[in-house]
């Protein structure tokens, strides 16, 4: 038998307690935590915010497709991820010590809700805020992919005459140009933004 005693915010603190974030409904389903190590990162600094070396919010994605497999009855099926309502609530910046970066995914039915947590931690490493919530999405694993593409919207729809407004990616010609993109990281072409859709075009050299 186990008996669970509440802590307080400051035993919390003190034991690093790993906690969950708080599902939207009351789901009993299957959980795991996937650790990740920055230090593991050998692109973070070619993706700078600010001058900082950042994570890139796609390979945020990547590291919740990688724990949401670990869920699935059947990975080796699994041809494409649908990610729904994604969300990144904070930059995750490179810091002197490991931000205690995990990412905790839970089954709800057939889809698996992520979420991204640790550390905020200062300049010189010491700990601001524990179990912070970086980022947070929703994942399905259709085994079939044609099953995936009939939940979007037809990508042929983005041809049909309308309305469309042309722009160039913000991150690398914005007015203040925040972040700073070298190395394997490179803009997106082509940016089409219509009311059927938008699109665009990333083409590595």
């Amino acid at each position: 038998s186990e008996i669970n005693v509440p802590l307080s915010k400051s035993e919390h603190i003190r034991y690093s307690v790993p906690t969950i974030p708080a599902s939207a409904g009351s789901i009993s389903g299957r959980v795991l935590e996937h650790r990740v190590e920055l230090s593991r990162m050998s692109c973070l600094p070619f993706h700078k915010v600010r001058g900082v070396p950042t994570l890139p919010g796609a390979w945020i994605l990547d590291q919740m497709v990688v724990a949401g497999l670990q869920l699935c009855d059947q990975p080796e099926l699994v041809t494409s991820v649908t990610i729904e309502d994604a969300q990144f609530h904070r930059f995750i910046k490179q810091s002197a010590q490991e931000p205690n970066l995990r990412v905790v995914a839970e089954t709800d039915g057939d889809r698996i809700n992520v979420w991204m947590t640790g550390d905020l931690l200062q300049a010189c490493g010491s700990v601001l805020s524990k179990d912070i919530l970086f980022a947070q999405a929703t994942l399905s694993f259709p085994l079939n992919a044609a099953l995936s593409r009939s939940t979007l919207p037809a990508l042929d729809r983005l041809k049909e005459p309308s309305v469309a407004q042309e722009l160039a990616d913000p991150y690398c010609h914005g007015a203040r140009q925040d972040v700073e993109l070298s190395g394997p990281f490179d803009c997106v072409r082509d940016i089409v933004i219509k009311q059927t859709g938008r699109c665009a075009r990333f083409v590595p050299s």
